[in-house]
């Protein structure tokens, strides 16, 4: 019913990583979505509507203890192409707007209650698609585009000099 209501839509394994097992689907193909289910049996999979808003990027933003510490836009080769960069996708420096601070605000208390210290978030178009806490990843990515270090950032916070309460 979902994938009927929205057209193109976009299924995800929600215990991988790097673009694996991400497919797009076209239409409701009730087929191919009972095929996909059928093979990850027992593992969670989470459907999204298509945003065409990706050809311009795919937003990751790194988060610790909530706050931003540097973002890279992942932009796919084409409509038809994954913004992973595991999948080709090409990485350029990138700004916070202010629905990007906004989706922060909104999920920084929710991280923080879970203890969720390391996260990635993902924006497309100005709609958050992913809370990564398993792989939240992108950190050489945002390094090579920004500048910056964010590594140093991360170690000093793990070695207590901005320790969780």
């Amino acid at each position: 019913a979902f994938a009927a209501q929205h057209g193109r839509v976009v299924l995800k394994p929600l215990d991988e990583c790097s673009g694996r097992g991400i497919e797009v689907l076209e239409h409701a193909d009730a087929a191919r979505i009972a095929a996909y289910l059928a093979v990850r049996a027992g593992r969670h999979v989470m459907m999204q509507q298509f945003i065409p808003g990706v050809v311009s990027g795919d937003k990751r933003i790194f988060l610790l203890a909530g706050d931003s510490i540097g973002a890279v836009n992942r932009v796919p080769r084409s409509i038809n192409h994954l913004a992973n960069i595991h999948q080709g996708a090409r990485v350029e420096a990138t700004e916070l707007t202010a629905r990007d601070r906004a989706i922060i605000t909104a999920v920084k208390p929710m991280l923080l209650e879970r203890g969720l210290w390391m996260a990635g978030i993902d924006i497309i178009g100005g709609y958050l698609t992913e809370v990564n806490v398993t792989s939240p990843s992108a950190a050489r990515q945002i390094n090579a585009v920004s500048g910056t270090h964010i590594e140093r950032t991360i170690v000093d916070w793990l070695e207590g000099v901005h320790h969780p309460k």
